[in-house]
């Protein structure tokens, strides 16, 4: 029976290895995906790219953000339902949802002891914490009304950046 280290363990869930798919994608290349599609998105409803280019542009991009260059378009511009349900323009709410998520991060380590509370399998205090701070409120403030009570901000990328280079460049 082969033996695996925390660290083994823990370098394998949070590897960085570029794909060609946005739900297969690491948390650090996730985003660039999004910018993909929406980058496109713009062209063609602004009607600044004819539907035939979207194929060309989205491999170009790809290769551009994701430093891959998909070999067909099953493999790149098709791989989605997302457009061919007619479902446009949303996106980038996928990307503010890791910027408000590296915003709780970054609240919580200030409000918790992160580590500890992991490490002794405490999460039921996460989940109050977040109950306390976020989810008893959703219904009655806005998102960006919600992050200003919480967070003393709203929409700050900074916190989603500052815990991708802490995790990734550590």
């Amino acid at each position: 029976m082969v033996q695996y280290s925390v660290e083994d363990v823990y370098r394998y869930v949070n590897s960085v290895k570029p794909s060609l798919i946005r739900v297969a994608a690491d948390e650090l290349t996730y985003n660039f995906h999004i910018m993909v599609r929406y980058e496109l998105e713009k062209k063609l409803i602004r009607g600044e790219m004819e539907v035939a280019e979207a194929p060309g542009m989205w491999s170009d991009l790809m290769e551009k953000y994701v430093g891959i260059r998909p070999r067909n378009d099953a493999e790149g511009i098709l791989q989605d339902v997302h457009w061919s349900g007619g479902m446009f323009g949303y996106f980038p709410t996928y990307s503010l949802g890791n910027v408000i998520a590296g915003m709780i991060y970054n609240r919580a380590q200030k409000d918790l002891d992160l580590k500890t509370i992991v490490a002794n399998g405490e999460l039921v205090r996460i989940k109050n914490w977040l109950k306390e701070k976020l989810h008893r409120y959703g219904a009655v403030y806005s998102p960006k009304e919600l992050q200003k009570r919480a967070f003393g901000e709203s929409y700050e990328p900074h916190w989603l950046i500052k815990y991708l280079q802490e995790k990734y460049l550590s």
